[in-house]
């Protein structure tokens, strides 16, 4: 069986209230978060922060403490492991990439997990959330 691996971060902001940043995938309309196959030498979290920066633009503060793995099967001899982390932004300006992202949002944790379209996306989030509880 072949293995992939891709990292990507989930991205909050707690200005008045807290928000989650969620993407629209270009390809599939599927609503997730940015990340990206690992390349060369790169950690995972240098995989996650360019990810980040490619997909919508920001540059991220990674926190330290959060790293959550999603395995499955995009086909059928492949397994794919997707590493998330948590990370903040101070600028939130967003700038899409067009070929990987269509859409986003700044949500409440409530319209994200609502939002998202998978439900290993919506696990993860809920650990994070309970982890950024702890920390704000």
């Amino acid at each position: 069986m072949l293995t992939e691996k891709s990292c990507g971060s989930i991205i909050y902001k707690n200005n008045v209230e807290l928000r989650v940043l969620v993407i629209k995938q270009t390809r599939n309309g599927n609503w997730s978060f940015p990340k990206g196959h690992v390349e060369g030498n790169e950690n995972e979290t240098e995989t996650a922060k360019r990810e980040v920066m490619e997909e919508v633009g920001l540059s991220v503060n990674m926190i330290d403490g959060f790293r959550e793995v999603i395995s499955y099967k995009p086909k059928s001899n492949i397994l794919k492991d997707v590493v998330y982390f948590i990370s903040n932004c101070e600028n939130q300006m967003v700038k899409l990439q067009r070929e990987e992202v269509c859409d986003y949002k700044w949500l409440r944790p409530k319209d994200a997990l609502e939002t998202l379209t998978f439900k290993n996306d919506r696990v993860v989030l809920k650990k994070a959330l309970e982890f950024i509880e702890r920390i704000i």
